[in-house]
């Protein structure tokens, strides 16, 4: 998106916190969020980009010692990626985070499958 245009539009999912992020998959728009406090990344999916979205559930867990957490998801070089943050580092915490980055998938109905953090992250990309 580079910009937008007409009005704003409310979109209503359950126990929305804050940081909404939107990516197209298999022509369907899912809508991921940070849910609750602390926080959890939960997801919801429509057919439409205004709605109605059908809520999926949490697709990653509090942030460690963070009690926020932020999604983005990309696909990169045909791999879907979710980067969000966490208090990982030996200094970390709420207010001095670490991005990470873990990769992602969808079952064959087209849900996000669970995404653990696991402290190697996602597998560095090699140009060749």
């Amino acid at each position: 998106m580079t910009e937008t245009d007409g009005e704003i539009r409310r979109i209503d999912v359950p126990d929305f916190t804050e940081a909404p992020w939107m990516h197209k998959h298999n022509g369907k728009y899912y809508l991921t969020y940070a849910s609750g406090w602390p926080e959890k990344i939960a997801y919801a999916v429509s057919d439409n980009i205004f709605g109605p979205y059908t809520p999926m559930g949490v697709i990653s867990e509090i942030a460690g010692n963070s009690n926020t957490t932020h999604p983005a998801i990309v696909r990169f070089k045909d791999q879907w990626l979710f980067f969000s943050h966490n208090g990982g580092l030996s200094d970390g915490g709420s207010y001095s985070r670490s991005v990470i980055a873990e990769p992602m998938s969808y079952d064959r109905d087209g849900h996000i499958n669970f995404i653990p953090a696991t402290p190697q992250g996602a597998t560095p990309y090699h140009h060749e």
